[in-house]
């Protein structure tokens, strides 16, 4: 997968507008002509034909930004330090020339959108909805192209290990025969030993847990059968006094005599 942010598009769009560079190109005189730019459309459309034509999918994405939108992001580079390196005064001057290229999209739009190559064409004055169409154009695309990661056969496979065995036959004495997986080993035993760690400290936890809840267990299973009994106390009714006043033993089901020696 290859992303060009500048590319051949360039000969036809910054050369279209500034012709005089095509001076110092040092290019020949018959490539000078008044159809210079048709030829370049041509060879474009050519090229990304016998791409596509070799199974290559070409696509192309255009950002289309605003004039107003253009100059508030240039403003906002130039306020924020941290940003300055984004922008160049070239990029003002080059703006001065608005329409020109304006004009040098148009063509170059309509002269190289084909159907084995289309261009698409995306409102950029909100970054977050020009991603989403960017990133919908790309995922389609990876949807029709459905790409897999290469499977082995076994026969292959059985042919890999055949070879594998002559390399390893011809390390030098003192070497490891498979120099990469005896590396691959070695970072591979601390990790196993992280692991092999880890794992019995979970399991002593666990026993801990199982310990302290059988203890729990084992401490209600002997209090059971035997019925809760508090400790004899005696209580005065609120209105005896003298030899009417007798102890009472409060028990899980007895009551305590209410005020004036009444017993609900």
């Amino acid at each position: 997968m290859g992303i060009f942010n500048r590319s051949y598009y360039g000969k036809v769009l910054v050369v279209g507008v500034h012709p005089k560079t095509l001076d110092r190109q040092k290019l020949p005189e018959e490539a000078k002509g008044k159809d210079v730019w048709d030829r370049r459309y041509r060879e474009i459309n050519d090229w990304e034909h016998y791409l596509t034509g070799n199974g290559f999918k070409v696509v192309k994405l255009f950002l289309n930004l605003s004039k107003e939108e253009q100059r508030t992001r240039f403003l906002k580079r130039i306020d924020l330090p941290e940003r300055n390196w984004k922008f160049s005064p070239a990029d003002a001057r080059e703006r001065q020339r608005w329409g020109d290229y304006q004009k040098a999209f148009s063509e170059m739009l309509s002269a190289t959108s084909t159907h084995w190559a289309p261009w698409y064409v995306i409102p950029a004055d909100r970054k977050w909805f020009a991603r989403i169409c960017a990133g919908a154009v790309l995922a389609h695309t990876l949807m029709e192209i459905d790409p897999q990661y290469p499977t082995v056969s076994a026969d292959k496979r059985q042919e890999l290990l055949t070879v594998k065995r002559e390399l390893e036959d011809e390390a030098p004495k003192g070497a490891p025969a498979d120099p990469f997986a005896a590396r691959e080993e070695a970072k591979a035993e601390p990790r196993a030993q992280a692991m092999a760690e880890t794992k019995e400290k979970a399991r002593q936890k666990a026993e801990t847990g199982r310990v302290a809840e059988d203890g729990e267990h084992h401490n209600e299973a002997g209090g059971q059968g035997q019925p809760e009994q508090a400790a004899p106390r005696t209580t005065r009714a609120c209105g005896a006094t003298g030899s009417q006043a007798r102890p009472t033993q409060a028990s899980p089901t007895s009551r305590r005599p209410r005020p004036g020696g009444q017993q609900g």
